[in-house]
């Protein structure tokens, strides 16, 4: 459904849809006349949960734009995004993997049902392409075949797999992936289509291990090669 300007839900989420012309500035320029039309012809949809933890742009900087959880990374790099610049999560001319790391906040664990959702776009595909982890709290990685997968922990060790998506996400090309858990399940949205359910993750474990985008860097596995964006 088209919901701009409301708030759409289903069990699981609630979300905002925000259109806004791709060659804007300012996205509030032009936020809400698309997509009756932009003089370039681009209009961008931005699905934004309606009560965000986090959200991290990657505006040539790691900075939470909403809840003060900034990134720390010596590695990423930034270039053209989805929406403006993206995180470059490319780690072959470094020859060492990339990754952004959130020191441990309050805020991102310790809840009893979470959306996580960004862009990304895959250059290949290893065993593992790992979008976000906190160790032992939750995992959202892609497969080899770019399927979503969904871990949740007890916040001292992994627990089964909450959820692979039926649907894929396909390399070198923009997706938006969505996943989300509460009590009744969990789900995997590719693009705003829904691409597979799953057993809920329970209450969002939390510990002291920090959040990390593009790598399981306490861990040390299971990079992303590609680029991520609008987390």
């Amino acid at each position: 459904d088209d919901c701009k300007d409301d708030v759409c839900s289903d069990s699981n989420v609630s979300y905002l849809n925000e259109y806004f012309c791709g060659s804007s500035d300012s996205r509030d320029d032009e936020r809400y006349e698309c997509p009756s039309g932009c003089s370039d012809g681009e209009c961008v949809e931005e699905i934004v949960d309606d009560k965000l933890i986090s959200h991290w742009r990657f505006e040539s900087n790691l900075e939470d734009s909403v809840g003060g959880n900034d990134g720390v990374s010596s590695d990423v790099s930034f270039s053209e995004g989805k929406i403006g610049e993206a995180g470059t999560f490319f780690s072959g001319f470094l020859n060492k993997p990339v990754v952004m790391t959130v020191p441990d906040s309050a805020s991102l664990g310790g809840i009893d049902s979470v959306s996580i959702g960004g862009w990304v776009y895959v250059n290949s595909f290893g065993d593992y392409n790992t979008i976000v982890n906190k160790r032992y709290s939750y995992l959202f990685t892609l497969d080899s075949s770019g399927r979503i997968m969904v871990w949740g922990g007890t916040g001292s060790v992994w627990g089964a797999i909450a959820l692979t998506s039926t649907g894929m996400v396909a390399s070198n090309g923009w997706h938006h992936v969505l996943v989300t858990s509460d009590s009744s399940g969990s789900k995997a949205y590719i693009d705003g289509e829904l691409a597979g359910n799953g057993l809920t993750m329970g209450r969002i474990a939390d510990n002291s291990d920090p959040f990390e985008i593009g790598y399981r860097n306490v861990e040390g596995y299971q990079p992303f090669d590609g680029k991520i964006d609008e987390v």
